[in-house]
């Protein structure tokens, strides 16, 4: 923990504003900065008493920022150069294996569903990202 004792009253209140700026909340904060919540607690309780003015208000509980949930896509790594030709899923040879869009760019991802291929690049817009894989039933 920060050794909060050498503090002056000044950079106390530096700290409280910066935590209560923070959007986080005064505990996750603290844990941030290696503070003690009991002791930043007591700082504003101090400031209170002393008559500080425009102590800024906590963001609460409410606000707490909650954890994005990930998901998981288990995606198949396939070499530069393959050794044999790809197939889809059905089984049939892939017709354009090593296939670059009309810009010569080459796609970063492949989409085979019911034997169809959607390839992308890093040059698609994240709407028209979005549209497709909503389409698919990947995002919402």
């Amino acid at each position: 923990m920060m050794n909060t004792k050498s503090l002056t009253p000044e950079k106390r209140f530096e700290l409280v504003t910066e935590c209560r700026k923070s959007g986080l909340t005064d505990y996750q904060w603290c844990l941030d900065h290696d503070i003690n919540p009991g002791t930043f607690y007591n700082w504003i309780t101090r400031f209170r008493k002393q008559g500080y003015p425009n102590i800024p208000e906590t963001m609460g509980r409410s606000s707490r920022h909650k954890a994005v949930k990930q998901e998981v896509v288990k995606l198949e790594i396939l070499p530069d150069t393959p050794s044999e030709p790809s197939t889809f899923p059905s089984g049939k040879p892939d017709p354009a294996p090593f296939f670059y869009d009309s810009r010569g760019v080459e796609p970063v991802m492949e989409i085979c569903i019911n034997g169809s291929i959607i390839r992308i690049t890093n040059q698609i817009s994240p709407q028209l990202l979005n549209v497709i894989l909503s389409q698919l039933g990947g995002s919402k």
